[in-house]
C-alpha cells in the first residue's frame, strides 16, 4: 500500500510539473499581459518584470509597480535637480535602479565623472538590457551606453557605509515608504549615514512622501530645501538660484544630453523652478519626536501615516 501511495504521489507531482506553465508564461499571466509584452529576470535577490503598456513600459519589482519608460517624468526631476543645484557634482551615488530614470536624470552634468548605481535586486539591470533589444527608448539607450556608470548589486546602506568614499550627491530613487524594509531609507540613522559620507557642500536627496519624512531629514541636517515633492539637504547652506539652474541646463553638454534622451529638461523643470522652497536652517524647530528610526520606522508600519499609495 505504501509503495502504491508513493508511486501515485510521484505521478501526481510529475503531472503537475508537466502542466505547470514555464516562467515566462507564469509571470506574464500574473502580470495580466500576453507573453510577448513581458520581459523578466529573477534570481535569489528578487524578480524584475517589465510589462509593455501601450507605448510605455512599466517596471515591476517583486510584483509591485515602481516606475516606467520612456523617461521625462518625476524620476528625471528627482535625479536632475540636485546635480543642477550643486556647482560641481563630480561623484554621485544613487540607491535604486528601477527603470533607470533617476540615474539618467542625475547624469546630465559634464562635471560628473562617477555615477554609482546601487541596486539590491540584481535582475533589474538584465531586464533593462532585454527591453532595449525590444524597444528603442532614447534615454535608456543613452544610460546603458554611459561609461561613467558603475553598477553595484548590494544593499545601499552597506555600500555607502563600507565603500570608503564620499560623494557630492547621494540620493535614493523614490520608494513608497510603506514598502517592506523601506524604513531603512527613511530613518534618522540612514540620513545621518548620508551626512557623514558627503563631501563638503554635498547634497543628500530624497522623495518627500510624508510629513514625517521631512521631520526626519530636518532632524538629521542643519540645512534643508523642501520642495513640494522632494527634499535637498546638506551640512552647509544650499545656494538656491533658479537662474543659475536654468543657466546650467543650457550648458552645451547638459542641453545635448537631455535632448539626446528625448527630454525637454527646461520644460520638465519649469514647475520646480517656479516654486519657492521652504528653507530650514540651524534655527529650525527640531523638537518633534515623530520621526522615523531604524528600530521604529513609523511610516513603514503606517503609524499615523498620511501617505497615499500610488506612483510618485
Amino acid at each position: 500500500f505504501r509503495l502504491a501511495a508513493a508511486v501515485a504521489a510521484l505521478a501526481l507531482v510529475a503531472v503537475t510539473l508537466r502542466l505547470a506553465p514555464g516562467a515566462s508564461k507564469l509571470w506574464a499571466r500574473l502580470h495580466g499581459a500576453p507573453i510577448e509584452d513581458v520581459v523578466f529576470a529573477e534570481d535569489g535577490s528578487g524578480l524584475s518584470v517589465i510589462k509593455h503598456e501601450g507605448k510605455a513600459s512599466v517596471v515591476y519589482v517583486n510584483g509591485v509597480g515602481q516606475s516606467e519608460l520612456p523617461y521625462g517624468g518625476f524620476h528625471t526631476v528627482l535625479g536632475a535637480l540636485p546635480v543642477l543645484i550643486h556647482p560641481r557634482p563630480e561623484a554621485v551615488a544613487l540607491i535604486g535602479l528601477g527603470s533607470g530614470e533617476t540615474l539618467f536624470g542625475a547624469a546630465g552634468r559634464a562635471e560628473t565623472s562617477a555615477l554609482h548605481s546601487i541596486e539590491i535586486v540584481e535582475p533589474q539591470l538584465d531586464t533593462l538590457v532585454q527591453l532595449r533589444a525590444q524597444r528603442s527608448y532614447a534615454g535608456l539607450n543613452l544610460l546603458l551606453d554611459d561609461g561613467r556608470v558603475r553598477h553595484a548589486f548590494t544593499d545601499g546602506r552597506a555600500f555607502i557605509l563600507k565603500g570608503g568614499r564620499k560623494y557630492d550627491v547621494i540620493e535614493a530613487d523614490a520608494l513608497r515608504p510603506t514598502s517592506a524594509y523601506s524604513g531603512n531609507l527613511y530613518s534618522l540613522e540612514y540620513f545621518d549615514l548620508l551626512r557623514r559620507h558627503l563631501k563638503p557642500g554635498g547634497l543628500a536627496v530624497t522623495w518627500d512622501p510624508t510629513p514625517r519624512t521631512r521631520a526626519t531629514v530636518v532632524a538629521a541636517f542643519p540645512h534643508v530645501l523642501a520642495f513640494r515633492a522632494l527634499l535637498v539637504a546638506s551640512e552647509t547652506p544650499i545656494a538656491w538660484d533658479p537662474e543659475v539652474v536654468r543657466a546650467r541646463m543650457r550648458e552645451p553638454f547638459t542641453n545635448a544630453f537631455y535632448r539626446r534622451g528625448h527630454v525637454d529638461i527646461e520644460a520638465l523643470m519649469a514647475d520646480v523652478l517656479s516654486q519657492t522652497p521652504v528653507v530650514y536652517g540651524p534655527g529650525a524647530d527640531r523638537s518633534s519626536a515623530d520621526i522615523n528610526r531604524d528600530v521604529f520606522p513609523r511610516d513603514e508600519y503606517l503609524v499615523g501615516s498620511s501617505f497615499r499609495p500610488g506612483r510618485p
